[in-house]
């Protein structure tokens, strides 16, 4: 996927790949070597873990109604 991500985003593949270092020394992609190149996916369990936190955060929050005067 590595060569369709560079040619699909109009950034620099040194960029890209230095995005992907980041995200990958935070643990939130992992990555694995495949010929001369690199796979690199998502953590479910770190998605898993994000999507858990957004919906208590969502739930936690009230909603953002507008006041009678903003409705004019």
């Amino acid at each position: 996927m590595g060569a369709e991500l560079f040619g699909d985003l109009p950034l620099a593949q040194s960029t890209i790949s230095q995005h992907l270092a980041v995200l990958k020394d935070a643990g939130i992609v992992v990555s694995h070597s495949v010929g001369t190149g690199s796979v690199y996916c998502l953590d479910p369990e770190v998605v898993t873990a994000f999507s858990d936190e957004m919906a208590s955060i969502v739930i936690a929050v009230p909603t953002c109604e507008p006041q009678e005067e903003e409705r004019r």
